[in-house]
This record gives C-alpha cells, structure tokens and sequence, in this order.
C-alpha cells in the first residue's frame, strides 16, 4: 500500500496545467467546437503551450520559431510566406522571440507579446498572427500582469493580480496582492478589461492557474491565503460565463476536483479521493455538474484524454522516482502508456523506451496524433506518434516519425 499524500501530486498536477475563437455572438451549446472554443492541449511542460490545431493542420512553437505541420502529410515548415527566406532574423514571420503559449481560434494564431522598448517593456501585447504567416497584428495592448490566459469563444480570458502599496515604502508588496480574471474581446472592439472575477477569499501569496473553459463555463485553480487569516487555499473553481456565479469543483463527498478534460460526452476530473493505493476519478455532464466516480489508478500514475480515447501514463513515476515508492503495478523503466476507449475498455499499451526523458512533454493534441517539438544537437526537431497504429503496439516500444529536422 502506497503511503504518500495525494495532496503532493494534486498540487503538482495543478503547478503542471498552466497551459489554449471565433464571433463574439456564438450561440452557446453543450458541445465542443476546437476552432472558436478553448483547445484542448496537453502537456506538463510548465507553463507553456506550444501547440494549437487549425482545420489544416497543427501550429508548433519551438525555440523562438513557429511551424506550420500539415494535417495530411504532417511534414512541418516554418511559419513564413516570404520565398527563399532563411528564417534567422525578425524579419521572418516564423520568428517570434519570447513567447510562450500558443492559441488558435477560428483563423488566427494568438499570443503574448513583450511590448519592447516603445514602451519601456511595460506590459504585454495581444498578438494576432495570421495563419499563413503573412501578417501579425497588435490587437491590445495590456498594462496588467498576465499570469494565464485562454482563447475562447472570441474572447481573450486572463488572470492578473494587482499588488498592494508598502505604505512604509511605497513600493510593491510582493507578498500581497488581489487577483483576478478579466477578458477582452477578440474583435478588438472592447475599450479595455472587463472583469470576470474577482478572487475575494484570498489575500496572500495569492494566484489563479489552469484556466480552461467548456462551453459556457470556465475553470481555473485558486491558491493562496485565506484573507484576515494563515489558512491556506487550494480549489478549483467553476465560473459560469453568462450569469458569472462561481462555485467550487468537488465531489460529493466534499473532495476537491481539479484538471478537467473532455472525454466523449463527459469531463474527467482529478480528485483528491484516494483508497487503497488508488486514486479515484470523477466524469460530470458536459456543465460540470452531477460528478460521479469513474476511474481509478495506481499511485505514479495519471490519465489524460484527447476527446475520444482515455490515456493512463506513469509520467509521475519517471518525474520524482524518489518520491513515489515502488509499485509493481507501474512501470517505472520508460514512460508506458494505456490507451483506453469511450467504454474504457483496453485497446492498446506502448512504451516510448529508452527515448522516454525526450518524450515526457508529448501528450494528446487530438484523437490523430501525438505531436512534440524540440531541440536536437543539430537544430529545431517535430517528431509525431501516429494513433492510427493503435491496436498494434501490444506494449511495444513506439517508432516515431519526423516531420522536421534542422540541418545545420
């Protein structure tokens, strides 16, 4: 029986979410479109999203350059629609310095911008990036700091914290601040932020994370302390997007739910509920409401979904092997996945082998492929795994193909 605290690995899993649409008058649906809403990508890569889907493939960013991957032949090119460019400096489309996160909606590449020294280097830009590289666009510039965004649903959401006056100094109080979520719209016909929400219950060391939105709601992690308290604060928070009541995700016998993911009809949730060296996983209609217990696995592991099938990874095992114990139930050699359908029956397993420590970052873009983009000793590298082939592996070490390689 396994002995260390859930709690570790829920707050690691919620530090390890930081991570990405269309007409603002989109009527609201309990379904899930990729092209105006949230996109669902995985990956444990802190705080960067470097992957969004189009209709015509995948965008990648990798080391200060984005790359088109084309969703038939999944061969990768830099962003840049100049001919015979050498995609080296500024002046090439596919150089974008000093960004993070990647968000496509409905035609556009979107991300935050350093404003550079026009501004003293205050602040941020919204930046808008056409998808065939031909064209980037500042549609806002933000003087908040941004901690998270998401795209959704032709709005720009994102949370900031506003620090209190040192009345002694006059300076920053690094230790006390406000945080909120406020949003922008898309269509650059907003004035300036509207607030979404306000984090009332925490005063110290406060921040929200994991923001991910379905259909009209949108869920984030609150962390902090307590206001006129030393309690500490660790939820996860639902805030619904027409009438702006929030409530906290739990399960019904009052355990935390964190990390949602789209599964078929349903959302899977992480719970801090554990037995018996299990831990426990509840699914909620679409809304989030009506959880009930769905899955369960061995201390190491997790699950990810990509919309149509159900993954349980070990990447914890490889991520702190010195902190969870040996478990004969997991791998702990290379990094071993299980696939699972919609009825959660098994239908295959495959090691990413000795190439494991290369390959933690690859989790599911979409139902098609695993996608993964790097640095090699020689220069920028994508490389994919083919879902197709599920039902083949039988536990095998998986072959990976490229579809880019830097030569330098």
């Amino acid at each position: 029986m396994l002995k260390r605290s859930f709690a570790v690995v829920l707050l690691l899993a919620i530090m390890l979410s930081l991570f990405g649409c269309g007409g603002n008058n989109q009527t609201v649906s309990d379904s899930y479109n990729y092209l105006t809403d949230a996109q669902i990508v995985n990956t444990f890569d802190i705080g960067k999203v470097n992957m969004a889907k189009s209709p015509q493939g995948y965008y990648i960013y990798v080391d200060g350059k984005m790359y088109f991957v084309d969703g038939t032949s999944l061969e990768a090119t830099p962003l840049c629609s100049k001919p015979n460019c050498l995609h080296s400096d500024d002046n090439c489309s596919a150089v974008v310095k000093g960004i993070y996160d990647i968000a496509y909606s409905d035609g556009y590449i979107y991300y935050i911008s350093s404003t550079g020294p026009e501004k003293e280097f205050m602040g941020s830009y919204l930046v808008k990036h056409s998808a065939d590289g031909s064209t980037r666009e500042n549609v806002y510039y933000i003087e908040k700091d941004i901690l998270d965004f998401i795209i959704h649903r032709g709005y720009f959401y994102f949370s900031s914290r506003e620090f209190e006056v040192d009345e002694s100094t006059g300076l920053p109080d690094i230790d006390n601040y406000d945080t909120y979520i406020y949003r922008l719209a898309l269509d650059g016909s907003s004035k300036e932020e509207e607030e979404v929400y306000f984090a009332e219950e925490v005063e110290k060391y406060g921040q929200i994370s994991g923001l991910m939105a379905f259909g009209d709601n949108l869920y984030f992690d609150l962390h902090g302390t307590k206001r006129g308290s030393k309690e500490d604060i660790l939820k996860c928070m639902r805030l619904n997007l027409t009438t702006f009541e929030v409530n906290e995700m739990v399960t019904p016998s009052g355990f935390m739910l964190a990390r949602p993911r789209l599964f078929g009809e349903s959302l899977v949730f992480t719970s801090g509920e554990n037995e018996n060296g299990k831990y426990f996983y509840y699914k909620t209609d679409f809304n989030g409401d009506n959880p009930e217990k769905f899955f369960e696995t061995y201390e190491g592991e997790s699950i990810i979904c990509d919309g149509k099938y159900l993954y349980v990874d070990n990447f914890y095992t490889l991520a702190m092997p010195h902190t969870i114990e040996e478990n004969d139930n997991v791998k702990s050699d290379c990094r071993y996945i299980k696939v699972y359908d919609e009825n959660l029956d098994l239908v295959d397993e495959f090691s990413f082998g000795s190439d494991s420590a290369e390959t933690w970052f690859i989790l599911p873009l979409d139902s098609e492929v695993f996608l993964f983009g790097g640095k090699s000793k020689e220069g920028d590298v994508i490389f994919y795994y083919d879902k197709s082939e599920f039902g083949t592996l039988n536990g095998k070490e998986w072959e990976k193909k490229f579809s880019y390689k830097e030569e330098n």
